[in-house]
């Protein structure tokens, strides 16, 4: 009895502490003289699309200065104070105790169930090493063996890069949630898809691809893909960690 869990999004609501985070880390950078190239909307929408296809950099607020500040202006100059404003109130926001935290009922199902002889594995997209900071920050890291946690970022580094161009690629490479990384993972945990139950919120990078490998599926629909109304080819579907857990017992009959 096996039991992957996505993180973001699932495990804890990833997209209200996003927008919450990075809204206040805008308006410090603007306070910190961002306001002279800026307005908030323009900022705030920049810094959305930079997150949509850089979601794992750690250089988002020196990419917003790029995109807002004219390269002429940027000659010969230091914009530390302001990118330093935004990172460390995005900081602020982490830290608080109040907005990054686990969704509802999930402490308790993830105590039943390894109480109960179900194996707990995180399988989700991004890199290692973060994903545990937010285990951590979570509280939820004492769920999970250093082995049971699997993410793109162990299959995507410098997948495909001649081994000359190697050294020169300063961020790794993350690969894509699809069926060929939910292969991986059902070999890296020696585990037959029957065993197996997938929970996360994502159609096309959770449901869809673990059930092409003939995974079992859990549709957890909260937060940014909250909208129950939407058909999923899930096997089941729950919008809270009560709910899997009863869906958990019939699957594994407990």
């Amino acid at each position: 009895m096996k039991v992957f869990l996505d993180l973001d999004g699932t495990l804890h609501d990833s997209h209200s502490f996003w927008f919450k985070a990075s809204k206040t880390a805008v308006n410090a950078m603007l306070a910190n003289g961002l306001d002279q190239y800026s307005d908030f909307n323009k900022a705030f929408g920049k810094l959305e699309e930079i997150y949509s296809r850089e979601a794992n950099s750690a250089e988002h607020y020196d990419l917003l200065v790029k995109a807002l500040v004219p390269l002429a202006k940027r000659r010969g100059k230091s914009f530390d104070k302001i990118v330093s404003a935004g990172v460390n109130a995005f900081k602020e926001v982490k830290h608080d105790g109040e907005s990054f935290k686990p969704n509802p009922h999930v402490v308790d199902f993830l105590t039943w169930a390894k109480a109960n002889g179900v194996e707990l594995f995180l399988v989700t997209s991004g890199i290692r090493r973060k994903q545990w900071d937010k285990l951590h920050r979570l509280g939820l890291s004492d769920f999970f063996d250093e082995e049971h946690v699997l993410t793109t970022g162990d299959v995507g580094f410098f997948k495909g890069i001649s081994r000359y161009v190697r050294p020169l690629v300063r961020r790794p490479l993350i690969g894509l949630k699809n069926h060929l990384f939910y292969g991986y993972v059902l070999r890296k945990t020696k585990s037959k898809p029957e065993d197996v139950l997938m929970v996360g919120d994502n159609e096309k990078n959770d449901i869809i691809p673990a059930n092409k490998r003939g995974i079992s599926t859990i549709r957890f629909f909260a937060g940014k893909y909250g909208n129950h109304e939407v058909n999923t080819m899930g096997t089941y579907s729950a919008t809270n960690f009560k709910e899997v857990k009863q869906i958990v017992k019939r699957h594994f009959e407990l």
